[in-house]
């Protein structure tokens, strides 16, 4: 069921993704093994042999260079040319994919470093793996604001970070990332990382909107996070400085901390999310009393050690069709809070508590049309059954469904 699920969230954000315009190109630069580095290189029968030497000597804004498969060894900067030129609008691809072609670098803190705008790594199919082995604190591809930049169908291994960067604009789509923290986008605003897939990371799988002001109108969707590995931190992380932000059917799997943390909720859009089998809480919400009301809705958390969803200092704040069933705690459960929370459907049973509302806050909770694993409603104990109840105080009252309700695929709306 978990994978079906997940099928459908990456289906469903494929489908809403925007294509931008075909790219019209000033030249196209070949780049082969068994080229040559010289002044007059970059045909198809005299390529250049290296990427570094095409990308500084030959190249200029808005060309396309061409990679062949093999190794190519060697750290990247896309800044400027010999001639002082801003690289802008540079694209970089490789013929047969990220399984044939290697970018290893050797000896800086960054394998890739770009400061030029509107640069490309890879395309659909015609990406790079990029790695190194030296050192353990290289970022694999690092952004120094620049804008619109694209990194598509790459596999980036073996890093402290597989991507981090700042500025606004970005498109990181389809990646396979398997580094320490796979996609830290703390810094980015009005950006897109979606479909990738992050796997065993030992820190953070992707981190949004950390000490960033700007940090908004990004939008996480169809990502996939498995096998996080250190408790101290978290699959997916949401810093306090993320505003309107929307984070979309995206998929943890065996995260050994918290599933989603999230520390900042202003403006934002938390849908169809699922977590299943994290070490601690599945998600774990915190607000600080933020201006904007945000929107909590059709989420599903199965076998969490801790809560499903715990909510920390909440206020104005919804929560619609969300799921939390055979956690290791409670099924949602709110700690403080500045305003009601108010649960609208979804499915709260067979958590190990008992209970599925938790309330230890100040403010009332009202749910309705919630389904607690029994057709006449909460139970009436803490039994050991799937039969979940309500609990805490203040009161917790409302209306109950009597069948499970359905999850709902949700389409993130680009911005």
């Amino acid at each position: 069921m978990n994978h079906s699920i997940k099928t459908m969230a990456v289906g469903a954000i494929t489908t809403a993704l925007l294509a931008l315009p075909g790219a019209a190109w000033a030249k196209t630069i070949f780049i082969e093994q068994w080229g040559a580095n010289q002044s007059n290189c970059g045909s198809k029968v005299s390529p250049c042999e290296s990427i570094q030497y095409a990308s500084y000597w030959r190249a200029g804004p808005r060309d396309r260079l061409v990679v062949g498969p093999g190794d190519y060894v060697g750290d990247l900067n896309i800044d400027g040319n010999h001639l002082g030129q801003k690289l802008v609008g540079l694209s970089l691809e490789s013929v047969v994919g990220r399984h044939g072609t290697r970018i290893i670098g050797v000896v800086n803190s960054q394998v890739i470093r770009v400061v030029a705008e509107k640069v490309r790594i890879g395309r659909r199919g015609k990406g790079f793996t990029v790695t190194q082995d030296h050192s353990d604190a290289v970022t694999l591809i690092r952004a120094q604001h620049a804008g619109n930049l694209r990194i598509e169908s790459n596999a980036l291994v073996n890093g402290a970070y597989g991507f981090q960067g700042s500025g606004g604009g970005f498109l990181i789509r389809d990646n396979i990332v398997r580094s320490v923290t796979g996609i830290d986008c703390s810094r980015c605003w009005r950006s897109r990382v979606l479909s990738n897939r992050v796997e065993d990371p030992v820190y953070y799988g992707i981190v949004l909107g950390d000490n960033n002001p700007y940090a908004d109108r990004t939008v996480v969707a169809g990502n996939l996070v498995t096998g996080q590995s250190n408790s101290n931190f978290h699959a997916i992380r949401v810093g306090s400085a993320a505003t309107n932000y929307q984070l979309i059917n995206n998929v943890v799997v065996d995260a050994r901390g918290t599933g989603i943390e999230i520390l900042g909720t202003n403006g934002a859009k938390i849908m169809g999310n699922i977590v299943v089998g994290a070490g601690f809480q599945g998600m774990e919400i915190t607000e600080r009393n933020n201006p904007t009301p945000s929107l909590v809705a059709n989420n599903h958390v199965e076998g969490s050690g801790g809560d499903g969803i715990r909510l920390f200092n909440v206020s104005r704040m919804k929560l619609n069709g969300n799921s939390a069933i055979h956690n290791g705690a409670f099924g949602i459960s709110v700690s403080f809070g500045y305003t009601p929370v108010q649960i609208s459907g979804g499915n709260l049973f067979g958590n190990e508590s008992g209970c599925g509302i938790e309330n230890s806050s100040s403010q009332e909770i009202h749910y309705n049309r919630v389904f607690f694993g029994n057709a006449g409603g909460p139970d009436t104990d803490y039994s050991a059954d799937d039969h979940d109840t309500v609990c805490g105080t203040p009161e917790v009252t409302g209306t109950h469904a009597t069948k499970a309700q359905p999850i709902k695929v949700n389409k993130a709306r680009l911005l």
